[in-house]
C-alpha cells in the first residue's frame, strides 16, 4: 500500500495498548474476579482538549491517563496531554519531538512512557520517544529495527516491551514480534504470530500471556481471531475468538482482571462507517468472551482505552464517527477493591547531560570535542557512557572524547549513561553541523588544501608577472644610445 493511499484513505489506529505497566499492575488485580460479564456504569468526563483519533493512550503510575500524538485529519500531531481522574481535569505536557499517529505505546517498570514508531504522514518512523513523567521531558530510546504502523504494544510481566504486528510500508499486515529491553535499551526478535494483523490491540494479562486481539488481515478484512504469546515458553497459541470480527477498537485490562474491548469498526478507510458501540470482555483464566449489555455511549472507531491506577476505572477516549472526537467516557465495573497505585521504582534510571560539543559548527576533518556527564538520584555510580550520531552510528564510549572523521551534514548526537545497577538513562540529544568547505575534493585531497594550493598558485602568478614586467622595463632602458644627426641642410644625393 503506497503512502499516498494512506493519506487518502487510511485508518491508523494508534494501537493504544493501554495496560498499565503490567509488571506492577498484575499483582494488584483481585484474585476473585467479578462474575462476567461485569455490569458497566458509564459517566461522561471532561473532554480531551483537542479532537484526536489514533493517538497513543496509556495509564501512568501516578494514576493519570496520558494521551500522546494522534490524528484529526491532515498531518499527525505531536501534542501531549494528561488527564487526572482526581480532579477531572487536563494538563498540557511538553510536546513530542516527532509527530506520529498509529504508534505503539507502553510503560516500563520505572514509569517511563514509550511512544514507539507509527506514521509521520510520509513514512513509518523508527523513533522510540520516551516521556519522563517526573521531569515532563522527552528522550530517545534505541530505534525500532522495523518501523511499523498500527502495531500492538504492551509491557510483559518480565518488564520488556513487546511490539507485535502492524501495517508494513507495503500495506501488508505484519506477523513480526519485536522486543525491547528498557534496561539495556536493546531490541531483539521473537517468534512471529501465526496471523498477520493490523489495526488491533495487544494486551498483557495477569496470567503472563500477551493477547493479540482482532484487527485486519492483509486483505483489509476484519478478523475475530485471537492468539496469545507465552513469554516463558516463547510460543504463540490460538485462543477463543471474539464474538464478532472487529478492528480499530480500544482495549485495556480492567480492575476485575478481564480484558475489555470497546467500539471499533470493520472497514479500513479512515473515519468511515460502521461505528460500533459494542463492549466485549474476555476472561483469560477461562479463555471465554462475553458480550456486555452496557454499550459505549458514543459509538465510534479509532478510539483508545486505558485504566487508571488511582481508581481502577477505565477511560474510553477520542476516536471518530464521521467527525473526530474529544470524547472522554469513564467505565466503572465492580471489583473487590480498586487496584492500589504501583510501588515506586526501586532503581530509577540515571540522567545523561551533554555539556558541550565544540567547535560547533565544524568542518570536515576538524577535530571536535564531546563532553558529557551523568548523575543518579539514588546514589548509584555512573559506570558506562555511550555516544552515537544519526549519521555515523556509534562515535564514543567515554564521557569526554575527540573525533575528526565526522562527514558533512547535520548530525543528531545522542548520549546516554549507565549506572552500577545496569540501568541506562534516556538519551540526551544535541545537534552539530559539519560544513562542506573542507570536504573531500579532487584526488581525495581535502578542498581545504586545494584552497591553500590555489592561494599559493595565485601568489606564484603574481611573482611571475612582477618579474616579467620589471625585466621588460630593464631591457628597454639598456638599449644602445644613437647619436643625433648633424644640424644643417641635407645635400641631395647625386645620381651616379
Amino acid at each position: 500500500m503506497h503512502y499516498e493511499s494512506r493519506l487518502r484513505s487510511s485508518i491508523s489506529l494508534a494501537v493504544i495498548i493501554t495496560t498499565l505497566a503490567v509488571v506492577s499492575i498484575v499483582s494488584s488485580v483481585p484474585s476473585i474476579q467479578a462474575v462476567p460479564p461485569s455490569p458497566i456504569t458509564w459517566t461522561e468526563k471532561s473532554p480531551i482538549p483537542y479532537r484526536t483519533a489514533q493517538a497513543g493512550v496509556i495509564g501512568g503510575f501516578d494514576g493519570r491517563i496520558y494521551v500522546m500524538g494522534g490524528y484529526s485529519g491532515g498531518l499527525p500531531n505531536s501534542t501531549a496531554r494528561a488527564y487526572d481522574p482526581r480532579t477531572d481535569s487536563w494538563s498540557t505536557l511538553t510536546s513530542m519531538g516527532t509527530p506520529t499517529r498509529g504508534p505503539g505505546i507502553a510503560i516500563d517498570q520505572n514509569g517511563l512512557i514509550y511512544v514507539i514508531s507509527g506514521f509521520s504522514g510520509s513514512a513509518d518512523i523508527t523513533n522510540v520517544q520516551m516521556y519522563n513523567v517526573s521531569t515532563n521531558s522527552w528522550g530517545s530510546g534505541t530505534p525500532i529495527p522495523t518501523g511499523i504502523w498500527m502495531p500492538g504494544a504492551t509491557t510483559g510481566t518480565d518488564g520488556r516491551i513487546y511490539v507485535v504486528g502492524g501495517e508494513s510500508s507495503s500495506g501488508a499486515a505484519s506477523t513480526l514480534l519485536q522486543i525491547y529491553n528498557p534496561q539495556t535499551q536493546a531490541w531483539s526478535s521473537g517468534p512471529s504470530m501465526s496471523t498477520g494483523r493490523k489495526q488491533f490491540q495487544a494486551v498483557a494479562a495477569p496470567n503472563g500471556l500477551i493477547y493479540a486481539i482482532g484487527g485486519l488481515s492483509s486483505g483489509n478484512v476484519a478478523t475475530a481471531t485471537v492468539e496469545a504469546y507465552n513469554i516463558t515458553g516463547n510460543t504463540w497459541s490460538g485462543k477463543a475468538s471474539l464474538p464478532s470480527a472487529v478492528s480499530v477498537f480500544g482495549a485495556t485490562l480492567g480492575p476485575d482482571g478481564l480484558i475489555y474491548v470497546f467500539g471499533g469498526s470493520t472497514s479500513y478507510t479512515n473515519n468511515i462507517a460502521p461505528f460500533f458501540g459494542t463492549v466485549y470482555s474476555y476472561d483469560p483464566m477461562a479463555n471465554q468472551w462475553y458480550s456486555n449489555t452496557e454499550a459505549v455511549p458514543t459509538p465510534r472507531r479509532e478510539l483508545s482505552a486505558a485504566t487508571s491506577s488511582y481508581n481502577g476505572r477505565m477511560y474510553v477516549m477520542g476516536g471518530a464517527n464521521g467527525t473526530y472526537l474529544a470524547t472522554n467516557e469513564e467505565a466503572t465495573v465492580p471489583a473487590s477493591s480498586p487496584p492500589p497505585p504501583p510501588p515506586p521504582p526501586q532503581h530509577p534510571p540515571p540522567t545523561a547531560s551533554i555539556t558541550s560539543i565544540s567547535p560547533n559548527p565544524a568542518q570536515v576533518g576538524q577535530t571536535v570535542t564531546f563532553v558529557g556527564s551523568g548523575s543518579d538520584n539514588d546514589g548509584d555510580s555512573i559506570v558506562a557512557y555511550y555516544w552515537r550520531s544519526s549519521i555515523n552510528g556509534t562515535i564514543g564510549t567515554q564521557a569526554t572524547f575527540t573525533i575528526n572523521n565526522l562527514p558533512a551534514g547535520t548530525h543528531d548526537i545522542y548520549f546516554r549513561v549507565q549506572d552500577s545497577q545496569g540501568i541506562w538513562s534516556p538519551e540526551a540529544v544535541a545537534t552539530i553541523t559539519i560544513g562542506t568547505s573542507s570536504g573531500t575534493g579532487f584526488l581525495g585531497m581535502s578542498t581545504f588544501y586545494w584552497d591553500l594550493l590555489a592561494l599559493a598558485l595565485a601568489g606564484v602568478g603574481v611573482l611571475v608577472g612582477y618579474f616579467v614586467f620589471f625585466r621588460k622595463k630593464r631591457d628597454s632602458t639598456s638599449q644602445p644610445v644613437v647619436a643625433p644627426l648633424a644640424q644643417g641642410p641635407v645635400s641631395p644625393v647625386s645620381p651616379q
